[in-house]
């Protein structure tokens, strides 16, 4: 559980800045748009099959399937950030510090609106994270991000994780940021100083982490990053499914570990095959096809 945790400091919060920052405001409308489209695509895809499951269970409110289930959460808030983004003026983004810290405010303020649903706290959470990201791609980051010490990478991840096996399992779900401050196993005056202290300590081990990733230089790596929205959205099917063997066979936790392996080289093999757009975006690839 608290290398779950500890993970989750930095893995999602890397994954929305760098969706901030690849975004491209200058891009052609209808391209943009049609990228959107595409994201909408694979979250229905995926999602529409968990509800009709969660129908068999008694759960038919049509509403439900624009309520994200576990990590599906993304691609949702993927899409009202960069449509957000797109839409703004220019004079409005242009103030990046004043923006950055609006956004902050919001996503503390709205850390007392007792809603859950709809990833809206992770929407709002994760928000500054996404345009840090876009305000970092105007500037030389990348620049400064290499000059930093190799050391830092291993120095400072470490302190966090012994950090993380000092504290307790059922406080530090806090940094999950799904929930309301009414909903946390702390007080609602609290609430805000965890949430602030969940943005220094994921920035900051996030910025630590990104040294030791470019100097990462693989040939091997790099094919596979171009499929990261398939590996993201499919092994969430992969794991469910593994782990309901692994349970329904009584077997070790131990089990996940073989499991991760397998999932990664399944999905390895569904990236180099020709047909896996067919997966994520299999009614546009097949429209496509047909024009």
């Amino acid at each position: 559980e608290h290398f779950y945790q500890f993970i989750y400091l930095f893995h999602m919060p890397l994954f929305v800045f760098l969706s901030g920052y690849f975004m491209n405001k200058s891009q052609e409308q209808r391209k943009f748009y049609r990228g959107l489209l595409l994201v909408i695509e694979t979250y229905l895809v995926f999602r529409i099959p968990s509800y009709l499951i969660s129908c068999a269970h008694g759960i038919k409110n049509p509403i439900d399937i624009l309520n994200p289930s576990w990590a599906m959460w993304y691609l949702p808030s993927l899409v009202i950030w960069k449509f957000v983004v797109y839409n703004l003026p220019q004079n409005i983004l242009s103030q990046k510090k004043l923006f950055i810290s609006l956004l902050l405010f919001i996503s503390i303020l709205g850390g007392f609106v007792a809603y859950n649903r709809f990833a809206f706290q992770r929407i709002i959470t994760y928000f500054p994270m996404f345009i840090i990201g876009y305000y970092c791609r105007e500037n030389n980051f990348l620049v400064w991000i290499k000059r930093m010490p190799l050391a830092i990478s291993i120095i400072v991840p470490l302190i966090c994780l012994g950090c993380l096996f000092f504290s307790n399992v059922e406080t530090s779900v806090l940094f999950y940021q799904n929930n309301s401050y009414y909903t946390q196993p702390i007080s609602v005056q609290n609430g805000v100083f965890v949430r602030l202290g969940w943005y220094v300590i994921t920035i900051t081990i996030s910025l630590a982490i990104l040294p030791l990733l470019l100097r990462i230089k693989n040939a091997y790596f790099a094919f596979y990053g171009r499929y990261t929205l398939l590996f993201y959205v499919c092994h969430v099917f992969f794991l469910t499914y593994f782990k309901y063997v692994v349970n329904s066979l009584h077997l070790s936790s131990i089990w996940m570990l073989p499991t991760f392996f397998c999932i990664i080289i399944i999905l390895g093999i569904i990236a180099k095959s020709r047909y896996q757009k067919y997966i994520t975006n299999p009614f546009s690839t097949i429209l496509k096809i047909e024009k």
